[in-house]
């Protein structure tokens, strides 16, 4: 076991900010999450093998787009949601689905018409159809464009349109890909970044490979919630999510990458698209469609921050077990078994700040 003196000597030497939002390293920093989902479909919107994130570098660079797997956990303030992946710099976009309270749509009321502007991501799901037992009463639609970023949050009212003149469609800011931090020029509560650099996990429908392996995918987008965003649910309550792949556009084409993924669906979906008038066109159904098969959303349950900082090997108890692994990530070569693991004091770092308390909590004092 290390004394004290030797805790107090490495913490002084690194810092590691657990609450940076960056899109990278992802199976990383949700490690000990309690929920993952994995992709079973290779993408049918284009395989990138280039890993330059340089907007202007042309093909084949930046000219995919998967979902390869899906992280979820919580401190009791902030939902953390990374998706590892990638995505074209032409508005193209990930949109996840929360359905915490009663009330919300199970059929989308979106604005057809496209007179608000873009983001269009919701326009193209205009009276489509939710799985059954999904309804959710927010989402949040993230796109690249030219480098950027750009995030719009959506309230989904039943009856009631999503859209700008009912208050239910608020952009959130832009930001830069491979930023390196979360932070959006509108609202400084909500962080989300991409890292843009992926070019493993699912392989393109056209390549000929099978699947390929979404396991081997580390960058991708990553968001900090805030929990008052998303209607404040209570520490162990269960809320459902789902994320999909589409276009950016109003034309309403989506892809096949989905987390909760569409059961065994190939290169059979692209081309779909919910096309006709803008007011009557029929909507994707995908709680009776049985191209998407398979249970689109997935259950998270809500930690109430009863995550332990002093608890840094995740065993459930306060002891000199949990030294090492606290030595580990003051120095940078240990990853978080949990979303706090580490941060004794609550600032968002490990670093030395958290080293009193840490002691204090081996003497029996709390944490």
């Amino acid at each position: 076991m290390r004394t004290t003196v030797g805790i107090l000597a490495l913490c002084c030497t690194a810092t590691l900010a657990l609450a940076q939002v960056d899109g990278v390293n992802i199976p990383d920093i949700h490690s000990g999450s309690p929920l993952i989902v994995t992709q079973t479909n290779p993408t049918s919107y284009g395989n990138d093998t280039d890993p330059s994130q340089d907007p202007g570098c042309g093909d084949p660079c930046n000219s995919g787009n998967e979902m390869d797997r899906m992280w979820v956990d919580d401190d009791g303030t902030n939902l953390r949601i990374s998706i590892t992946g990638n995505l074209q710099y032409n508005g193209n976009c990930y949109i996840i689905f929360f359905d915490t309270q009663t009330g919300g749509q199970a059929t989308v009321n979106s604005d057809p018409g496209f007179d608000e502007g873009p983001p269009y991501a919701m326009n193209g799901l205009h009276n489509s159809t939710f799985d059954s037992g999904f309804e959710p009463d927010y989402a949040m639609a993230f796109d690249c464009f030219a480098g950027n970023i750009y995030v719009t949050w959506y309230t989904l009212e039943a009856g009631v349109c999503a859209c700008v003149f009912e208050g239910n469609k608020a952009y959130q800011g832009q930001g830069f890909v491979a930023s390196g931090n979360g932070d959006l020029d509108v609202n400084p509560d909500l962080k989300v970044a991409m890292d843009n650099s992926n070019i493993v996990g699912v392989l393109g429908t056209g390549d000929g490979g099978g699947l390929g392996d979404p396991t081997d995918a580390t960058t991708g987008m990553e968001a900090l919630i805030p929990l008052t965003m998303i209607g404040s649910p209570a520490g162990g309550s269960d809320i459902r999510l789902w994320a999909m792949l589409k276009s950016g556009s109003g034309d309403g084409y989506i892809s096949n990458q989905a987390l909760p993924p569409y059961d065994g669906l190939g290169d059979e979906i692209n081309g779909v698209n919910n096309s006709g008038d803008p007011f009557t066109r029929p909507g994707y159904h995908f709680d009776t469609d049985p191209m998407f098969d398979g249970t689109q959303w997935v259950t998270y349950t809500l930690t109430g921050g009863s995550c332990v900082p002093c608890d840094t090997n995740c065993d459930g108890s306060v002891n000199g077990f949990d030294i090492d692994p606290l030595v580990a990530l003051l120095t940078g070569g240990g990853s978080p078994c949990s979303p706090c693991a580490g941060d004794v004091n609550g600032d968002g770092s490990v670093n030395g700040f958290d080293v009193d308390g840490f002691v204090a909590a081996l003497s029996g004092g709390g944490c």
